[in-house]
């Protein structure tokens, strides 16, 4: 690690929050994209004996991204197989819900661990229309299929586990070097930055994560996806991230019903 000076003896403690991850990349081939494809934005599959997602107000939801994980490198309590998709409101707050992040009437995650079902939707035109509104913005434009590889990190300084590291949040850690705070903060998270797409390790935000604030939420201990912005093509607001939690527990059981979804811009 080439780390300044001043944080060489925190060393050890970086190296003891180590943990792979799967660095997700989006494609910019769009063509001819198997429906059971790891992708961002266009259809889902959706098996026809399942109706499709709708918010709180019975509008269609739009699928963010789905994840094949036969087509991922394996990580610990992760599924090794089936697909696991991500919808959200195409509300002004993409489905966020302040006052509960965990109800899923603006979200949905849906698993499946099967993908053999003969019969299938194919009849989206219900959506492209909703799409097309005036006041609709979507986070994706497109449709794009991901590729991934497994790569390790270290906590960052925006994820709420820093302080179980380090005895402090990340504000409060760097204030110990005073005139040199900016500077020191700025190089460890040029080190250890955990924006980008992935699925598990640290989180990244553009403002502060919730579970900072909120203690209650600290069982959402397992950062399932984070899709973060990437040019016109993919953007959460003015340049922002969104991010899917889940309790260890949950995710040993392949069980997707309590999810704490987040998403921030600057």
């Amino acid at each position: 690690m080439n780390l300044p000076d001043a944080l060489k003896k925190y060393q050890p403690i970086i190296e003891s929050s180590k943990q792979d991850y799967i660095k997700v990349e989006i494609s910019k081939e769009n063509k001819d994209i198997p429906i059971t494809s790891s992708k961002i934005g266009g259809n889902p599959y959706l098996p026809i004996e399942m109706d499709y997602p709708v918010d709180k107000a019975g509008n269609p939801m739009a699928l963010l991204a789905q994840l094949n994980f036969s087509e991922i490198p394996q990580l610990p309590d992760y599924p090794s197989k089936g697909l696991l998709q991500f919808y959200i409101s195409m509300d002004d707050l993409y489905g966020l819900n302040f006052d509960n992040q965990t109800v899923q009437e603006g979200f949905k995650v849906i698993y499946h661990p099967k993908l053999n079902y003969p019969d299938l939707h194919s009849d989206f035109s219900f959506l492209d229309d909703y799409l097309k509104k005036e006041e609709i913005y979507p986070i994706v434009t497109g449709e794009y299929k991901l590729g991934f590889r497994k790569d390790v990190c270290y906590v960052s300084v925006s994820d709420f586990n820093f302080q179980a590291y380090f005895g402090s949040n990340g504000l409060e850690f760097f204030e110990q070097f005073e005139d040199t705070e900016e500077d020191m903060w700025e190089a460890y998270d040029g080190l250890f930055s955990s924006s980008g797409h992935r699925i598990g390790g640290y989180a990244f935000f553009t403002q502060e994560d919730p579970r900072n604030w909120k203690k209650q939420l600290r069982t959402y201990n397992k950062l399932l996806f984070q899709l973060d912005s990437e040019g016109e093509f993919l953007m959460w607001g003015d340049v922002g991230v969104g991010n899917f939690f889940i309790k260890e527990e949950d995710l040993k059981k392949l069980n997707f019903s309590d999810i704490l979804y987040n998403w921030d811009c600057g």
